[in-house]
């Protein structure tokens, strides 16, 4: 058997069989293209991984920091660097997370349910806002085998259930000091079929359809519709569950939020979040637009696209936003 040597782990490839190993996965076949098959000694089970060369190429319930050696007489570079899945110290508490967390070698027994903020606390499990809860808690994955940051039609798509952004988003938590609740800088997404862009991300709070628990996710930042993909439109939301920041991002909107042109109490924190674009100006649900001859007819048949100032406060202070457009009733 070809046995690749990490640490304290033993991974195997290929040599596996479906008879011999439970898991992910039983050969590198069964991986997405360029995976590897490799096998977890301590927890006796399979997953897929893949190379990398930094952690924005991994998943984030993973890093990239597995230096894989492969004695090999032909291979000009032996050193391999891989996704590896995040392991945590060990503690006093076993939380439901088919993780081993007290090291007692057993795992999951008298666990608790462990709220989380962000996807990266919760490995190998996700950070899930289920309906009806006040708080996203860490839950099995929704859908096996598929990655965050990957597009995305329906919730079975993602890990977490959610596809709300057009591709599978993870939870975050942009008012944590710890690096791991961020999100990575940028991604590389196949905005259309054959053509792949490099995207910035924000974490900023995420909209669902039904009353799931509030949560913050990575979204792709925008001015305008145009210059969103898979679907998504260019909403106004809070960024960190603030009052008073935010942000243009790419998503689709809740449909029990009030359409474009419904009436609404203000242009303040309260008034927006009663919108599916998340803009309330002049009590109306409206959108941004892109100058003077944007079209605004979707939102009143008496509205045009003019330059406004949005300003919001709250007891740190005055924030103002001037934006380049924004479809109002015409005075």
């Amino acid at each position: 058997m070809n046995l690749r040597i990490l640490g304290v782990w033993i991974l195997a490839i290929s040599a596996c069989s479906a008879s011999d190993l439970g898991g992910e996965c039983a050969t590198d076949e069964d991986c997405p293209s360029g995976g590897f098959c490799l096998y977890e000694a301590s927890r006796d089970t399979t997953f897929c991984s893949s190379d990398c060369t930094s952690d924005l190429e991994c998943d984030p319930t993973e890093f990239c920091g597995g230096v894989v050696t492969e004695p090999n007489a032909s291979d000009r570079n032996p050193e391999r660097t891989l996704c590896r899945p995040i392991v945590r110290e060990c503690g006093e508490q076993e939380f439901c997370n088919d993780l081993d967390d007290d090291c007692d070698g057993r795992i999951d027994e008298d666990c608790i349910i462990q709220d989380c903020q962000f996807e990266n606390v919760c490995a190998p499990f996700s950070c899930i806002p289920l309906e009806g809860e006040a708080f996203p808690s860490c839950q099995p994955r929704a859908s096996e085998g598929r990655a965050f940051f990957g597009p995305c039609t329906e919730g079975a798509d993602c890990p977490n259930g959610i596809c709300n952004t057009g591709f599978c988003a993870p939870l975050c938590a942009a008012a944590s000091s710890n690096p791991d609740a961020l999100c990575p800088q940028a991604r590389e997404f196949e905005v259309a079929p054959g053509q792949s862009e490099i995207l910035p991300l924000v974490c900023a709070n995420q909209v669902l359809e039904g009353e799931r628990a509030p949560h913050d996710a990575c979204q792709v930042p925008c001015v305008n519709d145009g210059d969103c993909f898979f679907g998504t439109r260019c909403l106004w939301r809070t960024v960190g569950r603030s009052e008073t920041l935010h942000e243009s991002v790419c998503a689709q909107p809740a449909p029990d939020l009030g359409p474009l042109g419904a009436s609404c109490p203000n242009n303040f924190a309260e008034g927006d979040a009663t919108c599916g674009s998340g803009l309330c100006f002049g009590q109306v649900c409206t959108r941004f637009c892109e100058g003077s001859g944007d079209d605004c007819s979707d939102v009143g048949d008496d509205f045009v696209c003019q330059s406004r100032e949005l300003v919001y406060s709250d007891a740190s202070g005055v924030l103002r936003f001037l934006v380049p457009g924004v479809c109002v009733a015409r005075s």
